[in-house]
């Protein structure tokens, strides 16, 4: 808490995402660009199959991180922070 309460700035985190047919999972890569140091970030990631969403927790304490998680079917849409919980400038974007 006192982290996020006397020093400046917000995190920006980017991203891709990508469906691993093979393996059956979803590799979200996210990288934390802001020129302050590093935040600890509790991020959650909205993976959206067959109209149905769910959301899995990626902890984000580093500069990057790559995150995996299971997937029977290539996902719709990913969001990062669906519920908007973190005050934070983000974007994800599918990895092509």
């Amino acid at each position: 808490f006192q982290r996020w309460l006397y020093r400046g700035g917000v995190p920006r985190v980017e991203g891709t995402w990508q469906w691993d047919a093979s393996a059956k999972h979803l590799v979200v890569e996210l990288s934390q660009t802001q020129i302050s140091d590093v935040f600890q970030l509790p991020v959650e990631i909205g993976i959206s199959v067959a109209g149905k969403t769910r959301v899995e927790r990626a902890d984000l304490g580093t500069r990057s991180a790559r995150f995996a998680f299971t997937a029977d079917q290539e996902p719709e849409s990913v969001q990062l922070d669906p519920n908007v919980r973190l005050l934070m400038d983000g974007r994800l974007t599918r990895k092509k």
